[in-house]
Parts: C-alpha cells; sequence; structure tokens
C-alpha cells in the first residue's frame, strides 16, 4: 500500500517561457514546466524523491538548495509542497523558434524534459501526462526525450487512463488546438496525432545491476522510441537478459561529475557499447565524469606514458589509480580512450520540419 500524500497539486498559469538551452551533450533545450511551490517561505523550485544510489549526488537537488525551495529531494522535503503545472511554460513552447544548430548531425533538435525532476514521479497525475504528451505532439519539428526513474509508474499510469490507445491525448491535443490558433506559433499543418505519439522518446536511467528491472519496465510504455541513460555509471551493467534487440535506440553512457564524484571504469562502458551494437542500439559516450579508475596501461594511453602535465594520477589499491581529465564532468571528446569516441545518433523519430 502506497503512503499517503503529503503534497498537493495545482496548476497554475504563468508567463510564456520556451525552451531553454542545454548544456547536456544529447540535448539541444530542457523544460520542465512541474515545479515546487513551499507555501511557508514563498519559494519556488523543484520537487523530487531520490530513489537509488545514483541520486546520491543530484545536481538539481543543489541547484534546488541554492535557487529553488532549499528543500532536499526526499518524502520529508516533499512534506506541505505544492506540486505545480506551470501552462505557461507550455504555452511558451509554441514561440520558440530552431535558431541554433542542433548537436546532432542530423539536424534534428532534441528537447529533454524535467531534467530538474522526474517525469514518472508520482506526484505526476493521470492529467498532467495527458497535458504533457500533447503539447509534445504541438510541436513536431522536435524530438522530445522523456526521462524516468520510475517507468513502472509511468506504464501504470497509461493503463489506467486507457492511454495506450491515444485517444486522450488526441482531444487533449485538440482542445489546446483550437485555444491556440496555427497564426500564433511557428508551426503550420500540425495534424491529431498518431499513437503512440511520433516524435516522443520514453528513456530510463539505470547505474548499476540492481536497477537492470527498469529497462524492462521501459519497454511497457507506449512509445515510439525508447533510450536508456548510463549516468552516473557506478558499476558494470549487463541488460541484455531483459532486452529485446531493436526495443531500445539509444544507450547514453556517463560517469559522475562534480565535488563528490564516484569513480567511473573504462570497461564498464567498453561493456555497454558492445551490448548496444549486440542489441542495435546506438552508443553516446557523454563523459567519463570526474574521477577515471583505471589500470596502468589505460593511464598511460591517456596521459602519453605519464608526461602529461595536466593528468593528476594518485595510486589507488593494487593496480588501480585514479585520473582526473581537464574538464571537470570528463566530457571532452578529445580525452576519451580512441576507442571511446563515440557519440551515435538514433535514427530520427517521426519529427516534422
Amino acid at each position: 500500500m502506497s503512503s499517503p500524500k503529503t503534497y498537493s497539486l495545482n496548476v497554475i498559469d504563468g508567463p510564456p517561457k520556451g525552451f531553454n538551452r542545454t548544456e547536456i551533450q544529447w540535448a539541444d533545450h530542457s523544460m520542465n514546466p512541474v515545479r515546487a511551490f513551499d507555501p511557508k517561505t514563498g519559494k519556488t523550485g523543484w520537487a523530487c524523491v531520490k530513489v537509488s544510489p545514483g541520486c546520491a549526488n543530484c545536481y538539481a537537488e543543489n541547484l534546488n538548495r541554492v535557487y529553488g525551495t532549499g528543500r532536499p529531494f526526499t518524502a520529508a522535503g516533499m512534506k506541505g509542497i505544492e506540486v505545480r503545472l506551470d501552462m505557461g511554460v507550455l504555452r511558451g513552447m509554441l514561440r520558440s523558434k530552431p535558431v541554433i544548430p542542433a548537436k546532432a548531425p542530423d539536424g534534428v533538435r532534441r528537447v529533454f524534459w524535467e531534467d530538474m525532476s522526474d517525469i514518472g514521479g508520482e506526484w505526476m497525475s493521470e492529467d498532467w501526462l495527458i497535458e504533457i504528451l500533447a503539447w509534445c505532439a504541438m510541436r513536431p519539428d522536435y524530438e522530445h526525450m522523456l526521462l524516468t526513474k520510475r517507468p513502472a509508474h509511468v506504464a501504470k499510469l497509461m493503463r489506467s487512463i486507457g492511454l495506450d490507445d491515444g485517444v486522450a491525448v488526441t482531444k487533449r491535443f485538440m482542445q489546446r488546438w483550437y485555444e491556440h490558433p496555427a497564426k500564433t506559433y511557428p508551426m503550420r499543418g500540425v495534424q491529431p496525432p498518431l499513437w503512440p505519439i511520433p516524435n516522443v522518446r520514453w528513456g530510463t536511467s539505470i547505474e548499476s545491476q540492481k536497477q537492470v528491472y527498469r529497462a524492462q519496465e521501459l519497454q511497457e510504455i507506449p512509445a515510439s522510441g525508447r533510450f536508456i541513460s548510463f549516468e552516473p555509471l557506478l558499476s558494470r551493467v549487463d541488460v541484455r537478459s531483459v532486452m529485446k534487440p531493436g526495443s531500445v535506440q539509444l544507450f547514453i553512457v556517463g560517469g559522475e561529475s562534480g565535488r563528490s564524484a564516484r569513480p567511473f571504469c573504462l570497461h564498464w562502458a567498453r561493456s555497454l557499447r558492445d551490448q548496444a551494437r549486440e542489441l542495435g542500439a546506438a552508443f553516446f559516450m557523454k563523459q567519463m565524469g570526474g574521477v577515471v579508475a583505471m589500470h596502468f596501461d589505460e593511464w598511460n594511453a591517456l596521459t602519453d606514458g605519464g608526461t602529461s602535465g595536466s593528468a593528476k594520477f594518485k595510486l589507488g589499491h593494487g593496480h588501480l589509480g585514479r585520473w582526473k581529465p581537464h574538464d571537470s564532468s570528463g566530457g571532452e571528446l578529445a580525452e576519451f580512450p580512441d576507442d571511446l569516441q563515440i557519440r551515435e545518433w538514433p535514427a530520427p523519430l517521426g519529427v516534422r520540419a
């Protein structure tokens, strides 16, 4: 039995805000229409609840402590919070024009939804999910990336409202269409969405073998495309036992960044690269993280035989050492080992220019 909710839900209509640019390597923009409001302090920020070890050093929680509500991303931190869906942020999507080049060579621009929370969190209602998917359909010129650590909850929401046939989304789409005529935004000729929505890709996060079950749950979500973010990768992971070839089209791999970054091993990434090949998925090496654990031969290859003055090497246990790259996140492609300098993109979904 689930615990009673200690927070409330509300829909607000703030000022229109368009897509935000993001430094995340695999996306061009981010969208965060779900916000948190603390009635006691009057502060607005974000809300989430940590669910697994990968959440330990959450960057969104750190930002929320400084610039948001100040609360931690825990169940206790949710107490008394008003979780809001800001329609102004959604309406702002219609004003956004593609003015910067896409990061992907195929020219497809990708939007990462809720990088400051979890779009599949328990605070997401059925109606909010319908709303967000309808707005994704309103911008068919973008591919929308929806990432969650709770894919089972998303699949449950879809089943509980009969969303698997797409009728609810189509109705909401038509409602918003009449509220916002085509002349008010740059898109022309937008049609009611097919189902699953052609330009929406659902994903989940897996940081260790203990979270591999999420890959199986992800496949239960009706989706035109799927991806897995192995970030921050904390151990070796093998997903082949729970995945069907072709069911997921993109593997994103990255080590942890930040002051408390945990070590990242290159052979974990190589294993996932090989699994991606076997399962028919593109492989995107995002970053090595702030601390890279490796054997001496790997260290020598990355530091020109140990002569690179910028490399910081600390002797660890046995034959393992820790190497700190130039970039604090380890995201410079040129610093990767040659066999991991891979940033592949999946075949684009049904994105219409």
